[in-house]
């Protein structure tokens, strides 16, 4: 028979896998710094998005500490992990609540996991996709200011970054669940809509591909960046 805090991380690795997930139990890990012995490491693919999370899982009598939250932000940076969950079903001290706030740690029990990994997801898709919708609009406000010398304003450089002007926003109300929304507009100028965030995200993750295709065609022997 395990012990409990065994079968606490074999629960936490079996919610993953239901997500379709892989989760390994006790992972070993080489960062910058050293190697790290986790509790369960999560990867995998969901929207597109290639993720890997440290999860540490404290299965204790009494709240867990702000120390706890430090030494998984450590790993998770030394690591280069995208994101570190620390499960407790008793709770957190509220040093460990106010410290994990607005990072990239992430507090929660069994109970509750579910409803939090779905919105960190989705966060993590929109982050993503959002910074290669700004790359690719930078890339492409680049293209048309060299044709804008032959083709005047109206370069076919703005024919593409215009339908991706309302990308922006709709990953903002995706994010809220504000559906439908409007993500971008058609050969003849007519707003296009979604009604879910998956679609949002097969949808925008199209444009964005057309629009570094077209970059990369265009800006030749330029670095990706600019």
């Amino acid at each position: 028979m395990k012990a409990g805090w065994q079968q606490y991380q074999d629960d936490a690795a079996a919610f993953f896998r239901a997500l379709g997930l892989v989760a390994e139990v006790e992972a070993r890990m080489e960062g910058a710094r050293g190697v790290h012995d986790v509790d369960v490491l999560v990867s995998g693919t969901i929207y597109g998005l290639s993720i890997r999370w440290v999860v540490e899982c404290k299965h204790w009598s009494s709240n867990v500490p702000k120390e706890k939250v430090l030494a998984l932000q450590s790993i998770v940076q030394d690591v280069g992990a995208d994101r570190g969950i620390l499960l407790s079903e008793v709770g957190f001290q509220s040093g460990a609540i106010r410290l994990s706030r607005n990072t990239n740690i992430t507090l929660a029990s069994l109970a509750d996991l579910r409803g939090i990994a779905r919105d960190v997801l989705a966060e993590e898709a929109v982050v993503g996709l959002h910074w290669r919708w700004s790359q690719a609009m930078k890339r492409l406000s680049k293209v048309h200011r060299k044709q804008k010398e032959e083709f005047g304003y109206f370069t076919p450089a703005l024919k593409v970054k215009v339908p991706l002007m309302f990308l922006d926003s709709a990953l903002e109300e995706g994010l809220r669940n504000e559906f439908p929304t409007v993500y971008a507009l058609d050969e003849k100028g007519e707003r296009l809509s979604v009604a879910t965030f998956a679609e949002l995200i097969t949808e925008g993750t199209k444009l964005i591909m057309a629009a570094e295709l077209y970059a990369n065609e265009n800006l030749t022997g330029e670095t990706q960046q600019d």
